[in-house]
């Protein structure tokens, strides 16, 4: 055997945080593909099911960097296999490609990321060729293969899933491949299975990993680890050091004032650029300075005591209030050494933007605002009250409703109703609209980012618009945003709401 499995169990934990499940999951497979007869073509196959920045492609850098039995690795990113017309020579060519590398590093880790985005028939080629072990021309012995997807993730922090996989996991198993044969896709205008039948039966007969949404404890360790690496390479291109006096008050309030991008690739890129702003600020004050010190005041510190207390309690704060931690900073010098002092921790409010792309906005117009619309606007803040107080909807049994429509005629004020709803909420939110509408990568992308920020508000404005496609008018295409909403899991968990806005009575749209 290559390796000690329990050697690889526990440097694995060491490095993946509240990924215990996974990590067992994984090591356990891999020992079984030594002491136990194989009968599938290739040493392992995992589909990784998890969250955005939940760890998934970061327990495979691990799982290459710790398993002497794996070489290298190669990346495929799925979402490059989404184009029904070109999915023929996609599927020539990702099966070329893989045959072309395996074929050079027999001892390889095959990455499929986001499986669910590739066109049915290319999902339908990976399972020809991971599966038919009889008339195979490439030797997959030595390589694992790893599928990952975002799909069906949102059941697995059910508390009922939670104890089945403690007390039954083949049934979490079942459980959520089950879920994941429901999910959908949209191509083309047509809503699809996300995954093809027999590429989920391939996944079904090996091991679905879930993994566990970060903790706020996590993230910080996450922040922390950060910190400790830019401080070597800051000492080692600098020569300068940088010494902290309470590195985990440190690291814990650096990573609470990113909120709310509380996530472990956010946090990873944007901790120690946030305390590189403060140390240059602080280098200015001499040319002869050899060493940096970092503290937090008492006031600061008790600000973080006070906060970490009831880890639920402060994101729920972070989120429904939307705000932010503010640090308070000074510099001083001290001979040749400076010093960087978080003078005070506090809240404050913020304007939410999405980093990545798209902007979200928050809305400045409130009820009050808008003249006449009395009728509407009473109904909006009963959907408010029932946002807010979602103890109300539980206590009759009741969903949490996904959205609503706002009809009538042109320029009357349904968008202004729509961001004066979002003042309510404090959610921010983004606007689709005109040719946007048609666009159903568009769609997905802004979804994609109004779950990353949520609570938060999508707005389809003028929905029953037409437009010219294929030579002709067309109406707006319901079945991208019927299948993003859909996706969308309907519990008491932050909500992403949808808001449509129409104004032609015969409008061929369905229901929201």
């Amino acid at each position: 055997m290559a390796y000690h499995n329990s050697e690889l169990e526990a440097l694995l934990l060491s490095e993946l945080f509240d990924q215990q499940t996974a990590v067992q999951m994984v090591v356990e497979t891999l020992s079984k593909s030594y002491f136990l007869e194989k009968k599938s073509l290739f040493r392992a196959l995992f589909t990784f099911v998890g969250l955005p920045n939940s760890g998934k492609h970061f327990l495979t850098q691990k799982l290459l960097e710790h398993d002497e039995s794996l070489k290298t690795s190669k990346t495929f990113h799925m979402d490059w296999y989404t184009e029904s017309e070109t999915a023929s020579k996609s599927s020539s060519m990702i099966a070329e490609d893989i045959a072309v590398f395996v074929t050079q590093n027999p001892q390889s880790l095959l990455i499929f990321e986001d499986i669910e985005k590739a066109d049915l028939q290319v999902q339908l080629t990976l399972f020809a060729l991971f599966s038919d072990k009889a008339n195979s021309e490439i030797d997959f012995s030595e390589v694992v293969i790893v599928f990952t997807t975002t799909r069906a993730a949102p059941y697995i922090f059910q508390q009922d899933f939670k104890s089945l996989v403690e007390t039954d996991s083949m049934a979490a198993h079942t459980y959520l491949v089950e879920r994941m044969a429901k999910e959908q896709m949209v191509s083309g205008g047509i809503v699809e299975p996300a995954f093809d039948a027999k590429l989920l039966s391939l996944i079904n007969q090996n091991s679905v990993v879930p993994f566990n949404k970060l903790t706020l404890a996590s993230l910080i360790k996450i922040g922390a680890r950060s910190l400790h690496v830019m401080s070597q390479n800051f000492l080692a291109h600098s020569s300068i050091a940088i010494k902290y006096e309470g590195f985990d008050k440190i690291a814990a309030l650096l990573t609470l004032s990113l909120a709310p991008y509380l996530n472990a690739k956010h946090i990873k890129e944007k901790i120690s650029e946030v305390l590189f702003t403060h140390i240059y600020k602080a280098l200015k004050l001499s040319d002869e300075i050899t060493q940096v010190t970092c503290n937090v005041s008492k006031e600061a510190e008790a600000f973080f005591k006070e906060a970490l207390k009831d880890e639920v309690k402060l994101l729920k704060h972070l989120r429904d209030q939307r705000e932010r931690v503010s640090l308070q900073w000074e510099y001083s010098l001290d001979a040749s050494t400076v010093i960087c002092h978080i003078k005070e921790a506090a809240y404050s409010k913020q304007v939410v933007q999405v980093t990545a792309g798209e902007e979200f906005s928050a809305s400045s117009i409130s009820f009050e605002d808008i003249a006449g619309h009395e009728k509407v606007k009473k109904e909006l803040l009963e959907v408010v009250r029932l946002l807010k107080e979602p103890q109300r909807l539980q206590q009759f049994g009741m969903t949490q409703p996904k959205g609503f429509v706002l009809h009538g005629s042109a320029h009357i004020g349904k968008k202004m109703l729509a961001k004066a709803f979002a003042k309510e909420l404090d959610m921010p939110y983004m606007t689709i609209s005109q040719i946007e509408l048609f666009d159903e990568h568009r769609i997905s992308r802004v979804y994609e980012q109004a779950k990353s920020i949520a609570p938060s508000i999508v707005i389809l404005e003028d929905i029953d618009i037409q437009g010219i496609v294929g030579g002709g008018l067309s109406p707006v295409p319901v079945a991208p945003i019927m299948a993003e909403m859909d996706s969308l899991p309907q519990s008491f968990e932050p909500v992403v709401f949808t808001i449509a806005t129409m104004t032609s009575p015969n409008a061929a749209l369905e229901p929201l």
